[in-house]
């Protein structure tokens, strides 16, 4: 497993690690309820490094990404942005990404363990434009504070600078040492992220959980953050998104613009659209249990597999079974009940609670 910048103050406080993203990040700091209920109603620290981060310099960046991706993102103007799905010529995923554009720069968040081949994606198209691109992944942290009041804990160590707009992006000098910060709402809650040099990062999350403020801010584990993006009904690289996916079975229609010029895939996604060629979505569904899910375990309806699981976990506040489903488009309904296959051979009663296709995700949308 990698490991972020963070990881050594994790294993000096003696924290349970667990595998996330393909990194070694922390499970919870005290309880999935009391970190749960902190992101609802203060603020909670979490460690989003796993995240990629890449920098386009030049003054062709955002043409470059508008043509290879799914949104308009030429008409950005600085302190904006949105998220756009980069595509195979056959419509294909390759990541779904937000793209903020900075006052001196453009920004690209990446998935975990996406970020080299977007930067190679990025460069092999590349040819007359005036752009020179940068991963920051390794060489910073990024460090996540969410929750209502996120921005009193910012603005306790860094100033009045950081009241940001969803998609704002600044830049800030702290300890001698430039800091970008970002703001990008994905949970439906208040989310800043910090990006720092990676040797600060420590000195950084200690300030953070110091802040000056009425309801210090709490450290949260990855667990609950993985609470959070399930409940906000967010795609996952892994999980929900895979290379074999295209934007609109994976509910990224918030991130396809369908007016403006050629991109890469285009045609593909289009005809999708234009044919209703598109054989599976993502629903979310509820079950009257805590059961566990096992990922990839099957839908069944009559007798027949109709989908399978991609994401679980139990709920907090309804203290119930969750998760994010794919399951095929005739079944896709608000209201639906499917039956899921357990490993004891039982069928136990899911209940869809949303759907991409009617209500979208918390964290998409086509618009700065």
């Amino acid at each position: 497993m990698l490991q972020t910048p963070l990881h050594s103050l994790y294993i000096h406080g003696g924290v349970k690690l667990i595998e996330a993203s393909g990194y070694s990040l922390p499970n919870f700091f005290s309880s999935s309820d009391k970190e749960y209920i902190g992101a609802h109603t203060q603020a909670v620290i979490t460690d989003r490094s796993y995240l990629g981060r890449i920098v386009l310099n030049g003054p062709d960046a955002l043409d470059l990404l508008n043509r290879l991706s799914t949104n308009q993102l030429d008409y950005l103007p600085p302190g904006t942005g949105a998220t756009t799905a980069i595509t195979t010529n056959k419509g294909r995923l390759i990541d779904w990404v937000t793209v903020l554009q900075s006052e001196n720069n453009v920004i690209v968040l990446t998935s975990a363990g996406r970020s080299k081949l977007v930067t190679d994606w990025i460069d092999k198209y590349t040819i007359v434009e005036e752009i020179t691109t940068l991963n920051l992944t390794d060489s910073t942290a990024m460090i996540g504070v969410v929750g209502p009041m996120a921005t009193d804990v910012l603005l306790s160590i860094f100033g009045s600078t950081v009241q940001l707009d969803r998609y704002g992006s600044t830049e800030v000098t702290w300890r001698d040492q430039p800091v970008v910060i970002l703001r990008t709402d994905p949970f439906g809650l208040p989310n800043y992220d910090v990006i720092v040099d990676a040797s600060h990062a420590e000195i950084l999350w200690a300030q953070l959980l110091d802040a000056n403020i009425e309801n210090p801010a709490i450290p949260m584990g990855a667990a609950t953050s993985e609470i959070l993006r399930v409940e906000a009904g967010v795609p996952l690289w892994g999980r929900e998104l895979t290379e074999s996916r295209n934007p609109l079975e994976a509910g990224l229609a918030g991130s396809i613009s369908w007016t403006k010029g050629c991109y890469i895939g285009q045609e593909v996604v289009a005809r999708l659209k234009t044919y209703d060629k598109v054989q599976r979505y993502l629903v979310g569904f509820s079950m009257d249990s805590d059961l566990t899910i096992e990922h990839a375990t099957s839908l069944i309806l009559n007798g027949t597999k109709v989908g399978f699981v991609t994401s679980t976990c139990q709920s907090p506040s309804s203290r119930k079974t969750i998760g994010i489903a794919y399951i095929q488009p005739s079944l896709a309904q608000e209201g639906v009940s499917v039956f899921i296959e357990l490993n004891s051979g039982e069928m136990a009663k899911a209940t869809i609670q949303w759907t991409s296709e009617s209500s979208g995700y918390v964290g998409v949308t086509s618009e700065p």
